[in-house]
């Protein structure tokens, strides 16, 4: 029977490796039943944040296609159409954020 090594990397270990093992134990703390501070959560809170805000300042600039495409009804519903689209995308999204608040991941 072979004896596994200790789980903390060496202080000779190379930086590739040393990043491969960091990489590898936050997959494995992520997987478990518990959750772990790592900076993949603060990039996930970041991409939430940022697509939300994106997609208000759509919904804002839709109003002003809409009026812009005065006296071409078609053109006046697509962009009614997108908008409300857009709508339930922003819906959605804060439904997340506001999950992953109640879950104290945010």
């Amino acid at each position: 029977m072979r004896v596994k090594k200790a789980l903390w990397p060496s202080h000779t270990m190379s930086k590739p490796s040393y990043w491969k093992y960091v990489i590898g134990a936050i997959t494995i703390v992520k997987s478990s039943s518990f959750r772990w501070f790592s900076p993949f959560s603060v990039s996930l809170d970041h991409d939430l944040i940022q697509d939300l805000n994106k997609r208000l300042d759509a919904l804002w600039r839709y109003d002003q296609y809409i009026a812009n495409a005065d006296g071409h009804p078609e053109l006046q519903k697509m962009w009614r159409d997108f908008k409300q689209q857009e709508q339930e995308n922003v819906k959605r999204l804060k439904q997340c954020v506001a999950k992953e608040i109640e879950q104290d991941c945010f």
